[in-house]
């Protein structure tokens, strides 16, 4: 299995590259993103709330929230200490964030958390930095063969950087 990290800037190539992904069929619980809290509620500002909750828990006919709005959709932001609150959705982003967060946790939170996750400092340091400036860190694991697919669509939807790993 290989774990890809992808830092988009702007929402439509983001909700773009999760569209590919979910169409490519890779399965939704492998999709991760890591967003500080204001830039996620500027990226789902138009988001109808009351109608995700439904949509969460049964279908809602044509309207169906999907993506990165679903993806999105009544989380709850966790502060961490080297970013401030943070959204993170699906479990491997998730459990990053809370890494982080923890009690005792370091001021180099999430990035000591990336790391933990098997992100070079450096690269570390680099996505808490890209997070910081207003982007968002998408993650995804996948099998190796479908890596290169993946990194693929991640580019085309506008993604500033993706890195791979293990390498």
């Amino acid at each position: 299995m290989k774990t890809i990290f992808a830092v988009f800037r702007e929402y439509e190539g983001a909700s773009e590259a999760v569209d590919a992904l979910s169409q490519a069929r890779q399965p939704d619980y492998r999709l991760n993103l890591i967003v500080e809290e204001s830039v996620a509620k500027d990226w789902i500002a138009d988001l109808d709330f009351n109608r995700a909750k439904v949509e969460k828990s049964a279908e809602a006919g044509e309207g169906k929230i999907r993506g990165l709005d679903a993806m999105l959709a009544g989380r709850q932001p966790v502060r961490v200490p080297d970013v401030g609150a943070v959204y993170s959705a699906g479990e491997l982003a998730s459990m990053i964030a809370q890494t982080a967060a923890a009690p005792g946790a370091t001021d180099s939170g999430l990035s000591s958390s990336l790391q933990g996750f098997g992100v070079p400092e450096e690269t570390a340091k680099t996505y808490v930095d890209e997070i910081n400036g207003g982007s968002a860190l998408f993650i995804l694991r996948t099998e190796d063969e479908r890596a290169p697919e993946a990194v693929r669509m991640l580019t085309d939807g506008g993604a500033l950087r993706v890195d791979s790993f293990p390498r």
